[in-house]
Formats: C-alpha cells, sequence, structure tokens
C-alpha cells in the first residue's frame, strides 16, 4: 500500500440560482468555507491560485504540542529548524485518522445542463504524511484502514454539507478516483511499471504534487516508447530517445509518414514541458503548471498510449511491408 492510498477525496457542485451572480456566489462560498475550517482548528494557508473563476484552497491542522524548554531555546539559534522540529514532533503524536491537510478547488461549470460552482475537496489524513515524512510503514489492518477512510470521508462531506453542496461523486479513496481505462489496459498487454506510474503521478497531481506527478507522466513515456518497439520483436533506441522509437515504428510498417510526424510533434511538445520538471531535488522548478494543465497532459499522453497499444498491439495493423533489422 502506498501513502497516497490514505487520502480521500470527492466531488459536489452548487447550483447557481438565477438572481446571483456566479463570480459572488464562488466568493460567498470561499468565505463560508474558510470560516467553517477556521473553527474546526485549522490554519488558512491562502488561496494557492486565484482566478476569475477558480480558487485553490489550502488548510493545515494548528499545531497544539507544547515544546520542551531544549526546544525553545533552539528558537533562539535557529528559528526554521525550531518550527521544523515542533511540526514533526507534533505530527509524530497526532492520531492517524485524523485530517491534516484539507485542499480545495472550487471552480464554475455546467453539470447536467445547470450553471453551478463545482467543489473538489481533498483530505490528506495525518498517516499520510508520517508514512511521508517520518518513514511510517503503510502497512496497517483492514479495520484501522477502513476507520481512516471513514473519518476522512465524513470530513469532507461535512465541508460539503456546510454550503448546501450536492454530491456528484462520493468521497472516496483517490486510489479509487483517479482509476482509469488506459492504466488497466496497460497491465493487459504488459507494460506494468508504466501502469504503476501513471496511476501513481495521477494521484500525486490530485493532491497538488504537480512537479512530481509530471515526472511520473516523463517516466512512463519513456518507458512506453522503448518497450512498445521491444514488443514487436525489435532492439529499441535508448528510453531518452522517444523520437528515435517512433521513427523504429514507422520503419516497422506500424506508422505512416504523417502519423509518424503527428505523433513526434506531440511527443516532443510534451516532453518538452514535463522535462521542466525537476529530476532531482536540488534542480529548480522551471515552471509550475496547475491541477487542470496537468489533467491535460496526462489525458494527451494517455490517449496516445490508448492509440498505439490498440493499433500495435491488440490488432498489429502495418500501414506498408517495411522492415527494420533492428
Amino acid at each position: 500500500m502506498e501513502a497516497e492510498n490514505f487520502v480521500v477525496k470527492g466531488k459536489f457542485i452548487v447550483i447557481i440560482p438565477d438572481n446571483i451572480e456566479p463570480r459572488k456566489l464562488l466568493s460567498n462560498l470561499n468565505d463560508i468555507i474558510i470560516e467553517n475550517l477556521l473553527s474546526k482548528g485549522y490554519r488558512y494557508n491562502g488561496p494557492i491560485s486565484f482566478m476569475y473563476n477558480y480558487f485553490e484552497l489550502e488548510f493545515w491542522l494548528n499545531q497544539t504540542l507544547e515544546m520542551p524548554l531544549r526546544y525553545k531555546l533552539l528558537k533562539l539559534f535557529d528559528e526554521n529548524k525550531y518550527k521544523t522540529e515542533c511540526y514533526l514532533k507534533d505530527l509524530g503524536r497526532k492520531r492517524e485518522d485524523i485530517p491534516w491537510r484539507i485542499k480545495i478547488y472550487l471552480y464554475q461549470r455546467k453539470f447536467k445542463g445547470k450553471n453551478g460552482i463545482i467543489l473538489e475537496i481533498i483530505s490528506e489524513p495525518v498517516i499520510f504524511y508520517q508514512i511521508v515524512q517520518l518513514g511510517r510503514s503503510p502497512n496497517i489492518s483492514r479495520n484501522k484502514y477502513s476507520y481512516i477512510i471513514y473519518t476522512n470521508r465524513e470530513f469532507v462531506e461535512g465541508i460539503a454539507k456546510s454550503i448546501h453542496a450536492i454530491t456528484i461523486e462520493n468521497p472516496k479513496p483517490l486510489s479509487q478516483y483517479i482509476k482509469t481505462n488506459i492504466s488497466t489496459k496497460l497491465k493487459e498487454f504488459g507494460f506494468l511499471e508504466e501502469s504503476k506510474l501513471i496511476e501513481k503521478g495521477r494521484r500525486r497531481i490530485e493532491i497538488g504534487d504537480i512537479e512530481n506527478g509530471l515526472l511520473d507522466l516523463r517516466n512512463a513515456m519513456e518507458r512506453f516508447f522503448f518497450n512498445i518497439v521491444r514488443k514487436t520483436g525489435y532492439e529499441p533506441a535508448h528510453k531518452y530517445k522517444i523520437k528515435n522509437n517512433i521513427e523504429k515504428l514507422e520503419n516497422l510498417g506500424y506508422l505512416s509518414g504523417e502519423i509518424k510526424g503527428f505523433i513526434i510533434r506531440m511527443t516532443d511538445c510534451l516532453y518538452s514541458i514535463l522535462s521542466e520538471q525537476p529530476a532531482h531535488a536540488r534542480e529548480p522548478v522551471k515552471k509550475q503548471y496547475n491541477l487542470f494543465d496537468a489533467r491535460l497532459f496526462f489525458d494527451m499522453v494517455e490517449n496516445l498510449f490508448d492509440y498505439l497499444i490498440e493499433k500495435i498491439i491488440r490488432y498489429n495493423i502495418r500501414d506498408n511491408q517495411k522492415r527494420i533489422s533492428s
């Protein structure tokens, strides 16, 4: 089990009445949510992203731990280290099921023909951060896991009920929420590592870890084009040379020149975007994308994978009789 399996997400809508301006309703909902979570002991971290009709909000549970004198003395010499020590000590003592970080996306969209404000609410429990930041094992009993999910599901539903939102998708573990058809198809045809990377990357972008999620997507692209050539029985180019592997598919007769050119342009553009994310912690982020950008990149790559699996692996459709020795 991975840490992301403990994260719970739900999707809701507040229908916009005819006599209310959408922007005003969005602002009112934002204020109600902030007041609600502040009253529950959460710290508002401000809007991570704010645009005309889109909010991205973040809340953290307030620290409650009284620190020993030696930690208070540390504050005099290194305040940043003091804050980190306080945070980690508090995290280690918190009950594992308590929602620790809440992230909420609000944006205007139609649903079943009605204008509304969509809310995507994500609850990350204490145990998620105990696993990620304290190195705790994610392997727990089924009963304990069910209770953690239940607690965070109830919390997410409580936020939605406070603004009289209608449920679109019931709160559930993020690992269930982001299942995609392509991940199943990748597993079916032996692209196991690619499937794992797609699912992991999808989970990461949904909780706001865009950088690492897009890095997972880049790795999935590299492995996929390498492995799809190998599954045809020929020697692939290095996995970093996606263009070369696409050209091999053309030489084998699976892609026409026009389709090959289109796929190369598409993958070159996507790979360039994904390469803007740091491969190592020391590297700076060249550009930060939001959740909706990241979802678009995943959708484009997954559609491309789907097309190539269907044409090459499932049906072995060739456009001509070209062959290469390797």
